[in-house]
């Protein structure tokens, strides 16, 4: 007698938890354009309140480490917007979107306990349209973030903030430089609790530009952008990208020396200076030890030499390296440098910056650089 059973799996005869594990493993978008019209089980376990209220409504495709795209077909973003998001929005509480989609998305419905919305693959212009609601002649500081925006908000507990702002000074209109006293003062008596604020400001003099940044303390978010020669230090552990740019003055060895230890588990570093450095050589080593992710591309050579010489910098986990491609040249001495060769060698993606896109790939790279990607 045969006694195998040959009736075939049906995934309906899972169980639902097993079923809501196998959604949670898929993209918002593919459930919601494939699944949720198959019957009303799929339907319920994929609305599920507790599911759709982290909505992400991107779609990652990568090209490689520094090329990826995460827009949505057109076709399946329009049905999610008509027969999917008046269904769920008003129990969504983060909100993930990308520049394709914006408008559609958050036109289409309103999201009264969304908390939290992040905006991925922007173009820089574009966000700003999006983002900006006024030029102002002032710096943003604790009087204005009340006065216009918390006075408004009478049940907020709790604000968490990193704001960023560039004033310029034009030669014809009187203007008051802030300080950084005035910034920390102008928090002081107002409705702030006892959140404590860290701040500091940058005055480029050749440019009239003012660069201010305020943020709460202990810092909360994973990305740190445009920090320069003003930075006076603090724990900054959430940090995981960090963004250094300067136009005016050099990054030394000390300030690098400092941003290890004040952000001790950054993955991503981006260097923006195109100015050499005055003291390049240091007894000093300094150590990244989870960084995996070193951009140059907008880099002076000098900053090439300072990270991928292992005398200098020590970064045991660096996987992926962004540069320009004579820099790369100039560092490795035409890739026979004995002293670049052990970070370089670690390497599994390199992305170079070359406008000619003409890249000699010679014998003598391609031995200096055991890579999976290029």
């Amino acid at each position: 007698m045969n006694t195998s059973n040959n009736n075939p799996l049906n995934i309906l005869d899972l169980p639902n938890e097993v079923l809501l594990n196998i959604i949670s493993k898929l993209s918002f978008i593919d459930v919601f354009y494939s699944l949720v019209n198959i019957n009303e089980r799929f339907a319920q376990l994929s609305l599920d309140p507790l599911y759709i209220r982290h909505l992400d409504m991107t779609v990652v495709t990568m090209k490689s480490f520094f090329e990826y795209t995460f827009s949505v077909d057109d076709q399946v973003l329009s049905r999610i917007c008509e027969n999917i998001l008046p269904q769920i929005h008003s129990q969504v509480n983060k909100l993930t979107i990308e520049q394709h989609s914006i408008e559609r998305i958050l036109l289409n419905a309103s999201y009264p306990k969304l908390y939290s919305i992040s905006f991925v693959n922007f173009q820089k212009d574009i966000l700003l349209q999006y983002l900006t609601v006024r030029f102002n002649s002032n710096v943003i500081d604790g009087i204005q973030l009340h006065d216009e925006i918390l006075i408004h908000m009478p049940r907020l507990n709790k604000f968490t903030f990193s704001i960023n702002t560039k004033l310029l000074i034009e030669n014809d209109i009187k203007t008051d430089i802030t300080t950084k006293e005035d910034i920390q003062h102008s928090f002081i008596g107002k409705e702030f609790g006892l959140v404590q604020v860290g701040s500091y400001v940058y005055y480029k003099r050749l440019c009239s530009i003012i660069e201010y940044h305020i943020y709460t303390l202990p810092y909360q978010f994973e990305n740190f952008l445009h920090l320069n020669n003003s930075f006076q230090g603090g724990m900054f552990h959430n940090v995981r990208c960090l963004t250094m740019k300067n136009d005016t003055h050099h990054f030394e060895h000390q300030l690098l020396k400092v941003i290890s230890q004040d952000f001790p588990f950054l993955k991503e570093l981006i260097i923006k200076n195109v100015l050499p450095q005055q003291k390049q050589h240091s007894s000093s080593l300094i150590t990244f030890r989870h960084l995996i992710l070193l951009n140059l591309a907008e880099a002076h050579v000098d900053y090439a030499e300072e990270f991928l010489v292992d005398k200098n910098i020590h970064l045991p986990c660096l996987l992926n390296l962004r540069i320009k491609f004579e820099s790369l040249e100039m560092v490795t001495k035409n890739f026979t440098n004995d002293a670049t060769r052990l970070t370089c060698a670690k390497l599994k993606k390199l992305h170079i910056d070359d406008d000619s896109n003409e890249i000699i790939r010679t014998k003598k790279f391609m031995l200096y650089f055991i890579l999976k990607q290029m």
